[in-house]
């Protein structure tokens, strides 16, 4: 095996681990709030998923690799399926950051390389490793998640579940100022 099949092993290995360990985060929240498997599944996928598909679409590596990838898929789903069956170790205090901790590493690193890859440049190459490592896609649905993914939810509940996007959405979008 020569050094550059080496090298690209081990790129998506780190990228492979950093799935795995976001998923285990996200599915450790959904834990924590008491979700359903599904619940856990998705908040699984938009913890490992989410930085990784929008840093490949700002850089046009499209489609995704989390999309496209089974691999990916696979990594998030036994992750949570993980969790599920063992859900006192991620009740802990420390499971959650600890295992932010672990995905930010793997995915800042991978993040970096691949915007470095895609022909950017050291800062925005930076930038775009703090956006894949970036946990937030989990935090910002909180309570209208759980809601939303919780047993009793009805399609009549999916603006109050889309607020939060709309908010997230209008604090950062910037109109131009009329003349």
């Amino acid at each position: 095996m020569n050094g550059s099949a080496v090298v690209g092993t081990l790129d998506f290995a780190l990228e492979l681990l950093g799935t795995f360990m976001f998923a285990l985060s996200g599915a450790a929240a959904a834990v924590k709030i008491k979700l359903d498997l599904f619940g856990v599944l998705v908040l699984a996928y938009c913890a490992s998923s989410a930085g990784g598909i929008l840093r490949d679409l700002l850089i046009g590596a499209v489609p995704p690799a989390a999309v496209t990838d089974w691999r990916f898929l696979a990594a998030t789903l036994l992750a949570g399926f993980f969790t599920m069956l063992y859900p006192p170790i991620f009740r802990l205090r420390s499971a959650v950051p600890m295992l932010d901790a672990l995905g930010l590493g793997f995915f800042a690193v991978d993040g970096a390389r691949k915007a470095l890859e895609y022909g950017l440049g050291p800062v925005a190459a930076s930038l775009m490793g703090m956006l894949t490592g970036s946990e937030a896609q989990r935090h910002i649905p909180d309570r209208s998640l759980r809601r939303m993914l919780s047993r009793g939810y009805k399609m009549a509940d999916a603006p109050e579940a889309a607020r939060p996007a709309g908010r997230m959405l209008r604090s950062t979008s910037r109109r131009p100022e009329s003349a």
